[in-house]
């Protein structure tokens, strides 16, 4: 489904902005999150994993498709850097966190539902900030409070 999540962003990278894009992967990951919480039959378990792969492969293509065209190829680089180092601090704790949670007896539902949550979240705060501007564009622009 990974692979799939990029053919997608191959046919549609074009034509949309991929930051919403990624808010969909991100929010698709998220629902795979919450179905397989309460997965009781193998198809709920494979709709989870074709959410999660989407999610999952789409997102990091979205992710690096955004930052260059956001901030074009220069930063790109340095920014997906940025990004994935920040990412590979944060993530043990999406396992870290759910695994002390089931050491106290309270499972792995509450973990997976706050991953659920952030990721759900993180696709809609995406889909609702705009385009960053430019430093020249921000310099012409009346500011709250400048008196023009």
């Amino acid at each position: 489904s990974g692979l799939a999540a990029k053919v997608v962003i191959g046919l549609l990278g074009d034509r949309v902005d991929p930051r919403y894009l990624w808010a969909i992967f991100c929010a698709v990951f998220g629902v795979g999150m919450l179905v397989v919480v309460g997965a009781r039959a193998p198809v709920a378990v494979t709709i989870a994993a074709i959410c999660m792969g989407l999610g999952f492969g789409g997102g990091i293509v979205a992710m690096m498709a955004t930052l260059s065209n956001y901030y074009g190829t220069k930063a790109s680089a340095s920014l997906s850097g940025l990004g994935i180092a920040i990412n590979t601090r944060i993530c043990p704790l999406a396992a870290a966190i759910p695994g002390r949670m089931y050491d106290q007896g309270l499972g792995y539902s509450y973990g997976f539902y706050v991953i659920a949550a952030w990721c759900i979240a993180g696709g809609a705060l995406l889909a609702l900030i705009g385009r960053p501007r430019s430093a020249a564009t921000m310099s012409t622009a009346i500011l709250p409070g400048s008196g023009a």
